[in-house]
């Protein structure tokens, strides 16, 4: 008994690259605001970036934008303030330990990088309109680029992202972290423990975010310049 098969379901289910007499088409790669909009929502988790983000139709890219009454600037604000508060109440927890004593009257490094935080969190709020407008900006630009040929596969920072900045940025990071925290950990006090984990991670991942954006920013450009 021989069997056999509806050409119309061989030619568009078990072979596809038939169908229509075309090739399929590839999945649609991502632009540089889509690609770096990863980073943006992990750093929103930290109460650094207030910006909404909103999917561009027809295109693989994200449009970014500043409301003060959007829900992610609320979440942000809220946010920020709880740790800011957490981190200024650990600081007069802990600040007579970290009191340098070979220059009296001096403060230990780990408590001026806490000062420098609370105060970059309120300039993160100011800047984020300008953020916005640099990260959108890039959309055009990318557009422009693929009008004069640019494939979109060339225009591309997965690797840099997501190797790069958790290596070098991250990673030494939540070790400092960990150095600033492990001895001043107590089980037996859950909201001491709270305090000595938000003041020993908090400013070090702070400082990895910013850093990173600025890496990324630079990279971006390093990638418009290239093509």
């Amino acid at each position: 008994m021989e069997l056999t098969f509806p050409k119309k379901i061989v030619s568009s289910k078990i072979f596809p690259i038939f169908q229509w007499g075309k090739l399929p088409h590839p999945p649609t790669l991502p632009g540089l605001s889509k690609q770096l909009v990863k980073f943006f929502k992990f750093s929103r988790y930290f109460a650094r970036c207030p910006l909404a983000f909103e999917s561009v139709s027809h295109k693989s890219q994200i449009n970014y934008k500043f409301k003060v009454f959007s829900a992610s600037f609320l979440f942000s604000s809220i946010f920020a303030l709880l740790l800011n508060i957490s981190l200024i109440t650990a600081l007069k927890k802990y600040d007579s330990l970290f009191r340098d004593a070979a220059s009296p009257g001096g403060y230990f490094v780990t408590t001026m990088y806490t000062i420098i935080v609370t105060i970059d969190y309120v300039i993160i709020f100011f800047k984020a309109p300008k953020l916005a407008e640099w990260l959108n900006n890039w959309n055009a630009i990318e557009d422009e680029m693929q009008k004069m040929g640019v494939p979109r596969d060339k225009i591309k920072i997965d690797s840099f992202l997501h190797c790069f900045i958790p290596t070098f940025e991250f990673a030494p990071a939540l070790v400092f972290g960990s150095l600033e925290t492990i001895w001043r950990f107590d089980s037996g006090y859950p909201i001491h423990c709270l305090f000595s984990i938000i003041y020993g991670y908090l400013p070090y991942i702070c400082y990895a975010i910013e850093d990173s954006k600025a890496l990324l920013m630079l990279k971006c450009l390093q990638v418009g310049f290239r093509q």
